[in-house]
Formats: C-alpha cells, sequence, structure tokens
C-alpha cells in the first residue's frame, strides 16, 4: 500500500486529481480527508462532528424513526424501493 497527499476541492461530490496521481484513476482507494476551509452548513441543516455522532447516533435514529408511520402505503414503496437497489 502507498500513500499520497495532495489538496483538492470537492466538486459536485468528487475529486479531481492532480495530474501526478493521475495513475490512481479507476483504482480503489482509501480516503482520508482533513477539511482545511471552515464549512458552512447548508441553511436548515447542521454539521456534527465525527465524536457527536459516535456518542449520538442511537438517539438520533430512534427520534427519526419515531414518527415513521409504517402503515402507509407510500412509506412501504419509497423504502421498498430503496431496499431493493441494495440487492447485489
Amino acid at each position: 500500500m502507498s500513500t499520497v497527499k495532495f489538496e483538492a476541492i470537492v466538486e459536485n461530490g468528487a475529486i479531481k486529481l492532480p495530474h501526478e496521481y493521475r495513475y490512481l484513476e479507476s483504482r480503489r482507494l482509501e480516503i482520508l480527508a482533513s477539511v482545511i476551509d471552515e464549512t458552512v452548513a447548508p441553511k436548515g441543516s447542521t454539521l456534527y462532528t465525527e465524536e457527536y455522532l459516535e456518542e449520538n447516533w442511537r438517539e438520533m435514529v430512534s427520534k427519526a424513526l419515531a414518527n415513521v408511520d409504517v402503515d402507509n402505503d407510500e412509506w412501504k414503496i419509497e423504502y421498498g424501493t430503496y431496499l431493493m437497489e441494495k440487492l447485489p
């Protein structure tokens, strides 16, 4: 395994590789990102730290699922479609 370090801007969910690292195209990579710029959360959303998520994920999921009406046909269709997309 080799390690490289470079700065990049994420654009539309993609990271452009610098020219000297083009040999990494179409290869499987493990990415560790350090955010350099101060990130601003989109209006109406919140950014959480990894530590906060690790400590509070159960409560967050519980609250999110508390208002789900499982007898709602629309929800069943959306969730079923989501699960079908996950099948190999």
